[in-house]
């Protein structure tokens, strides 16, 4: 019988408890958006005001103050739309308080944890030998020795960068969805950050 590989059990059982640690928090955040909409239709209901059918009034009432500052929008491609399309999309874009409530979406849908997950899962990547050309591992150490930070220092550039804005109605990408390639392309420009700050190290 061969021996078990223990580093890559190891390796398993944490990548395991960091999903479950994941799905925890969503389904945690889930119970409090559900929380948070049957106290204010309770609210509603009290005073006798019909239930908002759009983000819109959600986000006129948060009036932007528990939320982080949204990214600046530019409007997305339209050059294989039809002109009605364009024009709605244009209109979307252009609208703050659905611009608001669409930001505020997909914080609360987890956008940070769920780019954070995707960068934890290339973590161990980023420390390979030949993984970033031009750094060798202990370079790419001094970078992200400080996880958290790092992280955090990359939604910032992911932010002004634009590369959060999903360009379709949805107006942001919440990362949840790996299936459209969200990973890859945030594991490249990961690789890109981490190269342009190993230059002024």
């Amino acid at each position: 019988m061969p021996s078990p590989n223990l580093t890559a059990l190891e390796y398993e059982v944490y990548r395991t408890k960091q999903a479950v640690t994941a799905a925890q928090s969503t389904y945690d955040r889930a119970v409090k958006a559900l929380a948070e909409g049957n106290a204010t239709i309770a609210r509603r209901t009290a005073r006798g005001e019909d239930e908002p059918d759009t983000d819109d009034e959600e986000a006129e009432e948060d009036d932007g103050k528990s939320v982080e500052s949204v990214p600046k929008l530019r409007t997305p491609p339209t050059d294989y739309m039809s002109a009605k399309e364009a024009a709605r999309l244009t209109k979307i874009y252009n609208d703050p308080k659905k611009v608001l409530a669409a930001w505020k979406r997909v914080l609360d849908d987890g956008l940070r944890e769920n780019i954070r997950a995707i960068l934890n899962d290339c973590r161990d990547y980023f420390m390979e030998e030949d993984a970033i050309d031009g750094m060798t591992p202990q370079e790419v150490h001094a970078v992200i020795k400080d996880w958290p930070a790092f992280c955090d220092e990359l939604f910032a550039s992911l932010k002004k960068d634009g590369s959060l804005i999903s360009g379709d109605e949805y107006i942001f990408d919440n990362f949840e969805d790996t299936a459209g390639g969200c990973d890859e392309i945030l594991q490249d420009k990961a690789i890109a950050f981490i190269q342009k700050k190993g230059e002024t190290m």
